[in-house]
């Protein structure tokens, strides 16, 4: 595969056109992912150069992919979870009567 380039604002992009067509999508992430994935499927699905198998093949790349992508993902948000938690830091007193 090749390299791509990810940004927040081609994230946005592509949210803004979904939540166009779907409203619900933007509260309901499942809403989103399933159009995203129907995008993925259809163009993998049109391609008519393409033999059926090298798309099966293709797909499980696809689908690796996005989970690798996942999981980074997910692993940076719980990194940002634990540095807020460790630089969460306060000293209580009681309120004086």
């Amino acid at each position: 595969m090749n390299d791509i380039q990810l940004s927040p604002e081609l994230f946005q992009r592509i949210q803004q056109a979904i939540i166009e067509q779907e409203p619900e999508a933007q509260q309901n992430a499942g809403v989103m992912m399933q159009y995203l994935a129907a995008l993925m499927g259809y163009i993998l699905g049109s391609q008519q150069e393409m033999p059926s198998k090298t798309k099966e093949e293709f797909m499980e790349e696809l689908s690796d992919f996005a989970r690798h992508v996942m999981r980074d993902a997910d692993t940076k948000v719980q990194q940002q979870r634990q540095s807020q938690a460790a630089n969460a830091f306060g000293i209580w007193t009681p309120p004086s009567s």
